[in-house]
């Protein structure tokens, strides 16, 4: 009994170990996931100013850090770390022509004249690119008009919003369809944005309505009138091809004869020089 249960004890502390081990992991996962969300959100080339969040006394000491290292430090008015452009009035951190490399956790301390840490706040801030102004192209196809919103390369969290005339439509796609007479003459707007920055495009209107090729123009089914079309041209073909058979034939005709006449009076002007040859005069006619 003793060796069996001095045998389970080792195998209950490894079973506890490892439980132990799975909480940890998953404790710092959870504490990097947490590190990673976003508090405040920047443009790449933009400025932002990172709240102290507290009231600054003359006598206070203050440090910011960006990802645990010390970017700032003043001590009771005597500069250690950086310069007094850094900061505003209230203490607030000043960030300008960011970088995606001054992204993270930007971390500030208060402490009082005896370096007693009287408040202390963490911002995380995210820098990324900003949205490219976009472009509305709209296209006519059986009846309706489809509009595409064009922006080329954007950030991967990009949001799409459509206007028209100034009101949301209920689409946030990048191109959405909708009926052409029904918006003839409206104006619509494509507006794509993220967390810190947004563009919207030219305002467009769509002439499918007019130029373009519904389903039925004037109570006539588009078949009908394609149908009517290629029925004219093959028509017009036939005639064209008739009139020229006829004109070939004519001027096949007007070869030959301009061809035959020279061999005729060549054989009169023979005829005539040969003097067994004596035309037939009128009154051997008579007799």
């Amino acid at each position: 009994m003793l060796q069996g249960t001095s045998s389970f004890r080792p195998k209950t502390a490894m079973k506890a170990s490892a439980s132990l081990s799975v909480v940890s992991v998953f404790l710092l996962c959870s504490s990097t996931v947490a590190s990673q969300a976003c508090d405040q959100f920047a443009a790449v080339g933009g400025n932002f100013t990172v709240p102290l969040g507290h009231r600054l006394r003359l006598p206070d000491i203050l440090k910011w850090k960006l990802n645990g290292s010390v970017i700032f430090y003043r001590r009771t008015m005597r500069m250690v770390v950086g310069k007094n452009d850094d900061i505003n009035q209230d203490g607030s951190l000043k960030l300008t022509n960011l970088q995606k490399d001054q992204a993270g956790l930007y971390t500030s301390e208060v402490l009082d004249r005896s370096g007693r840490l009287q408040t202390t706040r963490d911002t995380n801030l995210c820098v990324l690119d900003p949205v490219k102004k976009p472009e509305v192209k709209a296209s006519c196809q059986d009846g309706n008009v489809i509009f595409h919103c064009v922006s080329g390369a954007q950030p991967a969290d990009v949001e799409h919003e459509w206007l028209q005339n100034g009101a949301k439509v209920k689409e946030n796609r990048r191109w959405f369809e909708t009926k052409a007479e029904e918006t003839k003459g409206a104006e619509f707007v494509c507006k794509v944005s993220n967390k810190f920055s947004s563009e919207t495009s030219e305002p467009v209107i769509h002439n499918c309505a007019e130029t373009g090729y519904p389903g039925e123009l004037a109570g006539i089914n588009i078949w009908v009138l394609t149908g009517a079309r290629v029925g004219f041209i093959v028509v017009l073909t036939v005639l064209v091809s008739v009139c020229f058979v006829r004109v070939e034939k004519k001027m096949t005709r007007g070869l030959k004869d301009e061809e035959e006449l020279p061999f005729q009076r060549t054989d009169t002007e023979h005829r005539s020089r040969d003097p067994h040859f004596f035309p037939l005069q009128h009154h051997d006619l008579r007799s």
